[in-house]
């Protein structure tokens, strides 16, 4: 099975451009960095050892949310030609989306991303992870050194844009211990003030 990560980035531009390619619009974008500035985009799929299996360049407003989908029909063309049939798309949480899981089950490949926060269904799986009798896992660190995080998780199992879902709630007991420690001194704060 490979294991494909997709996303995008953008580049700001400087000067007059008035539509000089046919094929590609240089327009203002939405980034992070410099919103409102002339931009393109690029497109990117790489393996699990980076090495870049697909790119694009494309238009400086183009979501992810939109991208996702698309670069999924063109991952599909490719791995079917060269007989792979099982793949990991590994995304951000833009690929959350109705298009994106759809593109994705008709590839026949399996998705793993963020979901937001904002969604129900996230919200139900945090909701169950709270409960006294949650089915956590036995703590785990992925490091030796007896300072490294520890993590727990739990699997829960959800349906959304009518797809069916596996949930994974990961807890950090290290940033736990952080916001523990961020609490106790911002209530010590109100305490003194």
């Amino acid at each position: 099975m490979g294991v494909f990560h997709g996303d995008t980035t953008s580049m700001s531009v400087c000067g007059a451009y008035t539509n000089p390619f046919k094929m590609l619009n240089i327009v203002e974008g939405y980034s992070c960095n410099r919103r409102g500035a002339k931009q393109i985009q690029f497109g990117l799929i790489d393996n699990a050892d980076g090495i870049p299996l697909y790119g694009d360049v494309h238009e400086g407003n183009t979501s992810d949310k939109n991208w996702n989908p698309d670069v999924l029909e063109k991952l599909h063309t490719q791995c079917a030609a060269v007989k792979l049939e099982d793949f990991v798309y590994v995304a951000d949480s833009a690929a959350m989306r109705k298009a994106t899981l759809d593109a994705a089950k008709a590839a026949g490949t399996y998705l793993l991303t963020r979901a937001p926060n904002q969604l129900k269904i996230v919200k139900a799986a945090l909701a169950s992870a709270d409960a006294p009798d949650a089915p956590w896992s036995e703590k785990v660190s992925f490091v030796s050194s007896k300072k490294g995080a520890t993590y727990r998780w739990l699997a829960t199992e959800s349906e959304h844009e009518g797809h069916s879902l596996r949930l994974i709630v990961v807890e950090s007991i290290a940033l736990d211990k952080k916001k523990e420690n961020t609490l106790t001194r911002e209530r010590e704060d109100e305490f003194d003030g």
